[in-house]
């Protein structure tokens, strides 16, 4: 029951004496409410600072040896599982990656049909779903460090009290709720992507018309505003405030990143705030959406950190190889850009904020965005005069070996070797 705030009688006007007596019982009695409702009814303000530190900007020299010992581990582990190699991730979630699109489908059915056509435009093909495989995987690898901790515990009753792990009463709710958390995540994915369309004025996405060219950016528009609407919805329904409060931050660095990505940017401070932007446009919601399997396991503390900052370095890794292709995809690197699709839009990314420490030359074109005639190729042509590649791939793998590293806190299991296979296969995709 919330307490009564009572307030000394026969004071019906102020005074300065009202006050300072009303103060002496507020203040005391305002401290025991806000304590025992806890910090999860009154969550605090979203804060921008600290996203990304300076470990994050720094290239591990151990971890370009990693591929080979990533090989290795996995090796080891799938001999211990008796899995076949080489590991293919989505056959260990083959049933609920095939139903994921069924269930996107059916949570944004709306009567409208432009607005019908418009919010399932991207869901009518059948994608990468790389957001919802992570999750999926994270979130059978925690269940099962769970279910094999309340395996060692079962006999010690003082342990099992202690330790929070999911029960055979809830365990199908939680499946249920994994598999919702992963639909929500594609569709706040897909919902970016139409937006980032729109400000970006690209032409094509995932190898058709873009939806704001298709059929307009108000359609396109409201259409992103109703898929977020749509999962907004489908996660009140989890009621779990952590987890609502937790992708409604990834919902709200979206926006974040897009204006930061935008910003004029000073010298001193160019790299920072691009590696905050990759942050808050793709790992955001991968970090966040790990995080919010966890909490939706009810593993303890230390486990929902390690599952953000998996989440947090796949996601940060992922684009910087998306960065290393935008220049290598054609398979040469040589002649002039046939991709160039960052450098087009005016977005410095890694590869040219690394050359640029060799050709300040650079730093003038980036301020203006590559805006001049002759900018794209230039810059382009100093990329490939630099080891700036190279090095934007080996800041992607030390970022890989800080997401395994943050795995090694789960139990072993089959989940989290297709995990480190995940891994594995990011790092070394070349499309």
């Amino acid at each position: 029951m919330a307490p009564t705030l009572l307030l000394p009688p026969h004071q019906h006007s102020y005074s300065t004496t009202t006050s300072q007596t009303t103060a002496t019982v507020f203040k005391p009695l305002l401290k025991r409410t806000l304590e025992s409702v806890g910090p999860s009814v009154l969550p605090k303000l979203v804060s921008f600072d600290k996203v990304i530190n300076d470990s994050d900007l720094q290239i591990d020299k151990k971890a370009l040896e990693f591929s080979d010992q990533l090989r290795s581990l996995i090796n080891d582990h799938s001999t211990k599982h008796n899995i076949t190699t080489p590991i293919n991730p989505e056959s260990f979630i083959k049933d609920e990656l095939a139903n994921i699109q069924k269930g996107i489908l059916e949570s944004i059915n709306v009567s409208h049909p432009v607005l019908q056509q418009a919010a399932s435009y991207f869901f009518q093909k059948s994608g990468k779903k790389f957001r919802p495989m992570i999750v999926l995987l994270l979130s059978k690898a925690v269940t099962e460090h769970s279910r094999q901790l309340e395996e060692d515990f079962e006999g010690s009753q003082q342990d099992a009290a202690t330790q929070s792990t999911p029960t055979t009463l809830d365990i199908n709710l939680i499946k249920k709720h994994h598999q919702k958390l992963a639909e929500i995540t594609e569709i706040i994915h897909v919902a970016s992507l139409i937006h980032d369309d729109i400000v970006d004025q690209s032409d094509m996405r995932r190898g058709v018309e873009s939806l704001h060219k298709k059929m307009g950016s108000k359609v396109a528009v409201l259409a992103g505003d109703f898929l977020l609407a749509r999962a907004s919805i489908n996660l009140s329904k989890m009621g779990n405030l952590p987890v609502i409060e937790a992708i409604s931050t990834a919902i709200e660095h979206l926006a974040h990143g897009e204006i930061l990505q935008m910003a004029k940017k000073g010298r001193d401070d160019i790299f920072d705030a691009y590696m905050q932007t990759i942050f808050f446009k793709t790992s955001s919601l991968i970090s966040n959406s790990c995080k919010s399997a966890a909490l939706l396991t009810h593993a303890d503390q230390r486990i929902v950190e390690a599952s953000y900052q998996f989440g947090k370095h796949i996601g940060i890794a992922y684009q910087l190889i998306d960065d290393v292709l935008d220049f290598t995809e054609s398979g040469t690197l040589l002649g002039k850009p046939s991709l160039g699709a960052d450098l087009r839009l005016g977005i410095a990314t890694s590869p040219v904020l690394f050359a640029s420490l060799e050709y300040p030359e650079l730093e003038p074109m980036i301020r203006r965005k590559f805006s001049r005639n002759g900018d794209v190729d230039r810059a382009w042509e100093l990329v490939l005069h630099t080891n700036s590649i190279e090095k934007s791939r080996d800041l992607a793998i030390t970022h890989c070996k800080k997401a395994v590293e943050s795995l090694m806190i789960l139990q072993d299991s089959p989940y989290r070797t297709a995990l480190i296979a995940l891994v594995l296969r990011i790092m070394e995709r070349n499309k």
